[in-house]
């Protein structure tokens, strides 16, 4: 075997210490790359199921109250929709 002198080893420990922290990144970028996948999967979930909800609604002539989204439905035979609220005038501060 070969006998390394003192500034090998350090150079031979430096060149392994830095492969594992290399490693270790790898597996952190991993590991936030899969949970931002899951949290954009849920998102895409939710808002496939919010736009499932309102097309269902559309379909079964049902009023959908949602903050983002407001639908009202209008029959042939109705004459007229029904005039929403009218909001009170807001004063400036």
């Amino acid at each position: 075997m070969v006998a390394l002198e003192p500034i090998e080893w350090l150079a031979v420990a430096g060149v392994a210490g830095a492969a594992a922290v290399g490693l270790l990144h790898i597996l952190a970028v991993r590991i936030r790359n899969d949970r931002e996948i899951a949290d954009l999967y849920r998102v895409a979930m939710d808002i496939r199921r919010r736009h499932e909800a309102r097309m269902l609604a559309l379909r079964g002539g049902v009023h959908v109250d949602d903050d983002a989204f407001d639908v009202v439905i209008v029959d042939e035979d109705d004459e007229a929709p029904e005039a929403a609220p009218a909001e009170p005038a807001r004063r400036a501060a």
